[in-house]
């Protein structure tokens, strides 16, 4: 197995600085939304960017650092697994905070399922599985799955931007199939396929990927059927599917 191009390293930093921009910029507007002081408004913004900066230079840090915090490493499935669930679950208890559900009922809804669509960019695993610096079996997989999740998210954007009858649901199939497709490929890549499979080092390296861009796509996943199922978000002919309370 070769070993693996450094440009990688490069790419999925530069998929991290972006994802963390936008969910900065779609947070940071609704918080704007917001009926509080101006004061309350700048400390939760500059809270919210200090909050992802710290995430992702966290996780990115580490790893590219010799802790060997990814598959290869001794107990490394927990601690990838840790990584990419601790925020999360976060993200489930924080929705018990009124603020909180307050700004996420402010984001457009085409906003968060719209999102997804950055996930086209996981076509990288397909040039990557042919040079073979990734095994087939996953980096196939992963490709052509990140495609389909990443342009079927946004045709649900667009469907929810236009008010298209049907559009809650589609966005709907659209986050649950995202999310089946995450679960796949980090089913294949932790478990499955051996980690020889992998070019030398390309795994630690790049658990980035798992722990930081996968993490805050299931977290936005998790925030747009929230919204979707609640009728909330400014979607268009929104109707809750079931009602709220809380």
């Amino acid at each position: 197995m070769n070993i693996y191009p450094t440009y990688t390293i490069g790419a999925v930093f530069v998929v991290g600085v972006v994802q963390s921009i936008l969910v900065w910029l779609a947070l940071s507007a609704a918080i704007l939304k917001l009926d509080s002081t101006r004061a309350f408004k700048d400390l939760a913004r500059i809270g919210l960017a200090v909050m992802l900066a710290a995430w992702f230079g966290f996780i990115f840090t580490l790893s590219q650092s010799d802790t060997q915090l990814a598959l290869t490493a001794s107990g490394g499935h927990g601690r990838v697994l840790l990584a990419l669930f601790a925020p999360a679950l976060a993200s489930l208890l924080l929705l018990g905070s009124h603020t909180v559900r307050t700004i996420l009922d402010k984001i457009p809804q085409h906003q968060l399922i719209g999102f997804q669509g950055m996930r086209t960019v996981g076509f990288i695993f397909l040039p990557l599985t042919d040079m073979g610096f990734v095994s087939s079996s996953f980096g196939v997989a992963a490709g052509i799955g990140d495609v389909i999740v990443g342009v079927f998210a946004l045709y649900a954007a667009y469907t929810l931007l236009r008010g298209r009858p049907g559009g809650r649901y589609i966005a709907i199939a659209a986050n649950v199939i995202g999310l089946l497709d995450a679960a796949l490929a980090l089913t294949l890549g932790l478990f499955v396929v051996p980690a020889e499979s992998f070019a030398p080092h390309i795994v630690t390296r790049i658990m980035f990927v798992p722990s930081y861009v996968v993490a805050v796509f299931l977290v936005a996943h998790i925030y747009s059927l929230r919204g979707l199922i609640l009728g909330v978000g400014e979607a268009r002919n929104s109707k809750p599917l079931r009602s709220y309370s809380g």
